[in-house]
């Protein structure tokens, strides 16, 4: 025999205040979510964070590396003199040294 309510869904009812959930805030402030209102304007106020420096893009190159026929990116050394990188398939070196009249090439082959 089914019970009396069997077409009926299941009532939800809130949980009891010893269930509730707690949610901490900045400052130490914790709200209660059972039945309770958050003041903002209690809150103190929120100190900014230190602004970190935006490092610059590392400069490289592209290298099409024709032994394995990988590509990759080679980036400046630090003493800015060349840029060295190696082959992602057989760890080959390659350097580019830098001239003093340069170029405007990003894109390079190894063979």
């Amino acid at each position: 025999m089914a019970p009396a309510d069997a077409g009926q869904l299941p009532t939800w009812r809130p949980p009891n205040r010893e269930i509730g959930f707690v949610i901490l805030l900045p400052g130490g402030i914790s709200v209660d979510t059972y039945d309770s209102q958050l003041d903002l304007a209690s809150m103190p106020a929120l100190t900014p964070r230190k602004a970190t420096p935006i490092r610059p893009p590392r400069r490289f190159v592209g290298i099409q590396f024709s032994c394995c026929g990988f590509y990759s990116r080679v980036y400046i050394s630090r003493d800015l003199s060349a840029y060295v990188g190696h082959c992602p398939g057989c760890a080959r070196q390659v350097r580019l040294e830098i001239a003093p009249e340069g170029t405007q090439r990003r894109f390079f082959t190894a063979s």
